[in-house]
């Protein structure tokens, strides 16, 4: 038997307790044993963050000592399955340490007591019909129970178990389920109660009126996919009975639980004309999931449960690179301030991109023996040529087939090493990009293109000018490691042509102030079309950002050309992709014509108390410049506009 008690004058009924157990040959008996005390324990600290209980009322040994191993296996399946979703380490831990409670009751005014304490952590009840009430064992004692929870709380999922089946009717009028102990599938409605009414098992949709099922879903990124479905009258059924809050609550998911259980359906959907807004709570769910799983997973999600909505998808383990960290690092970034709403007028958004991570590279490298052969190279065109004969992963290949199967516009395949983008060695420039059309109507031709725009990019890790940049900066070709980014390509397709209006590179030095202005006010160079156009010499725009308001100069659109993606152009293909498309063909000036005419813009409120950040995706140090617009503006027709070429203005 178990012992534990309280020393405190007025302690309640159920902090002292008396378990004795008969082991019936399965082991799994002295978890349960452990578990039941550290279950009583702890549920007072726990229940105050949100974690739930069941509670088990039962006076017959035989009967606890077979429940109480069943009820925990089944937690501990739940429990698994958190695994396969994506969220980080430290989030992973806290939901399976905060798996619900069982508190294991043997008379009326203990399990009172426990469901007085907790009510509102209650996930649900399990009870015998006869127990020890007012120290006398009463045949209906646990009818009394039931009728007292769900007079509280209606929504409450009670079963009463008994080897009387007369009591099945009084357990079912007072809105509670039955199971009688002398069927030989008792253990089997157990389990059916806890993973259905109780939510441990995969979430059931029905039509609101007919009853229909209409699907299961098992994890969150099911169960995005399979609301943003359901006709409005199941939204309304299951917002009604609570049952995603339940659901969640199950899942030790305590924020989104309580969010959508603190929601009123349908006093909180109400639209002008008094109509109830089933659509409205339909895409509110839809939103708050979303935001909230990518907040969990910190932007970054596992390529096979990610959606339309995952900012980052992630394929394989290991790092995301330089340039991934900076993705990730933005969309917190954004999230945390509030960037897609901080300017009304403005949509301000980072690009979603796709992820193979440094594993997948390892997996290449090592599949086809790439890594001596690679370094013993004596040229660019060798290596190209291995890597063009080597095969990805089969399984890389076929998240490669799903990605594009939902991408229709232009892909950039970028490179993102390990030592890329870092503060001092910042590797700018030495690795490839190559840019895909994704044009073809074959899916297999687009997936050929993108297979070798991949192998291109882990390529150039081994190319001569990656080999000397990493001896000039005393880190080992060995040591270096390439992911890539899939990232779709922002812009319209104009007569062929692929491009944004804008693009550009911001300087924290101006090297060529204006005269009212400082070189640490820093500087912006835009170019019309792709921001190759900014690196390559191309004409730009000079920006000065301690004067934003200031003409800018080097803009003339008479002279400027537009850096466009030729539509027309397949990766490693003849024909040119990127190309300048010259001021006679009206480029610039069709491109202008997309630039939003803005009003006097306000800042939202959030934005106004930001607190700076102080490191780079790498601990490094960041220098902030200070005087952003604190130059006074000089009268228009004072300043003239200054054409900088592009060596000139960097």
């Amino acid at each position: 038997s178990l012992k534990a008690g309280s020393a405190k004058a007025d302690a309640h009924v159920a902090d002292a307790w008396v378990w004795p157990f008969v082991w019936q040959g399965n082991v799994s008996i002295f978890t349960a044993i452990f578990k039941a005390v550290e279950d009583r324990l702890n549920a007072a600290a726990d229940s105050e963050f949100g974690v739930q209980s069941i509670i088990l009322v039962e006076d017959n040994v035989k009967f606890y000592s077979t429940y109480m191993p069943l009820l925990y296996h089944e937690l501990w399946k739940q429990n698994q399955s958190i695994k396969g979703e994506t969220m980080t380490v430290r989030e992973r831990m806290l939901r399976m340490k905060s798996r619900p409670k069982v508190m294991l009751c043997t008379n009326y005014e203990e399990a009172l007591d426990i469901y007085e304490r907790y009510s509102e952590n209650i996930i649900g009840v399990i009870t015998d019909a006869g127990f020890p009430r007012n120290g006398e064992h009463d045949n209906r004692a646990g009818i009394r129970l039931a009728e007292h929870i769900l007079a509280d709380r209606p929504s409450c999922p009670v079963l009463v178990q008994s080897a009387d089946a007369d009591l099945q009717t009084t357990a079912e009028q007072c809105g509670a389920k039955f199971a009688s102990k002398s069927a030989p599938s008792l253990l089997h409605e157990i389990r059916n109660f806890v993973q259905d009414d109780m939510m441990f098992g995969p979430l059931t949709f029905q039509d609101g009126v007919s009853g229909t099922t209409l699907g299961k879903v098992s994890n969150v990124t099911e169960l995005l996919e399979t609301w943003k479905e359901l006709p409005e009258s199941s939204v309304a059924y299951h917002a009604r009975r609570a049952d995603l809050s339940s659901w969640f609550f199950a899942r030790a998911e305590f924020t989104l639980a309580k969010r959508f259980r603190a929601s009123n359906f349908p006093h909180d959907f109400i639209d002008d004309q008094g109509r109830e807004r089933a659509d409205w709570l339909r895409n509110w769910i839809l939103s708050e999931t979303r935001a909230h799983r990518n907040k969990l997973a910190s932007g970054v999600e596992n390529a096979h449960s990610a959606d339309a909505a995952t900012n980052i998808a992630r394929l394989g383990k290991g790092s995301l690179g330089g340039k991934g960290r900076g993705f990730r690092f933005l969309h917190s970034v954004s999230d945390k301030y509030g960037l897609a709403t901080l300017m009304p007028e403005l949509k301000i958004v980072t690009p979603r991109c796709f992820i193979l991570a440094t594993e997948v590279f390892d997996r290449f490298i090592d599949d086809n023996e790439l890594m001596l052969p690679a370094l013993r190279a004596t040229s660019d065109d060798q290596i190209q040529a291995m890597f063009e004969k080597a095969q990805l992963p089969a399984d890389v290949t076929a998240e490669l087939r799903r990605y594009l199967e939902n991408q229709d516009r232009p892909v950039a395949v970028r490179s993102s090493s390990l030592f890329e983008d870092a503060f001092l060695q910042p590797f700018a420039g030495i690795y490839r990009t190559v840019m895909m059309p994704n044009t073809s109507p074959l899916l297999d031709e687009r997936v050929d293109e993108l297979g070798w725009a991949v192998r291109m990019v882990y390529a150039s890790t081994f190319s001569k000018q990656a080999r000397q940049y990493l001896e000039s900066t005393n880190n080992r070709m060995e040591e270096e490691k390439m992911a890539v980014i899939m990232q779709e390509v922002v812009g319209e397709e104009r007569d062929g042509h692929f491009y944004p209006t804008l693009a550009g590179v911001a300087n924290s030095i101006d090297f060529y102030p204006r005269p009212h202005t400082l070189p640490d006010h820093g500087c912006a160079q835009l170019a019309l079309g792709l921001g190759f156009g900014v690196v390559e010499n191309m004409p730009s725009m000079h920006i000065s950002l301690g004067d934003p308001k200031l003409p800018i100069s080097g803009f003339f659109p008479g002279e400027m050309s537009v850096a466009a993606l030729n539509l027309s152009a397949k990766p490693g293909g003849m024909d040119e992709q990127l190309v300048q498309l010259p001021p006679d063909t009206g480029a610039a000036l069709l491109a202008l014509t997309t630039v939003p005419k803005l009003g006097a813009s306000v800042p939202a409120p959030q934005a106004m108390s930001s607190v700076p950040l102080t490191q780079d995706v790498h601990g490094e140090q960041v220098v902030f410049k200070s005087g952003y617009g604190d130059a006074a503006a000089a009268p228009t027709e004072s300043v003239e506009a200054l054409h900088l070429p592009l060596e000139r203005a960097l």
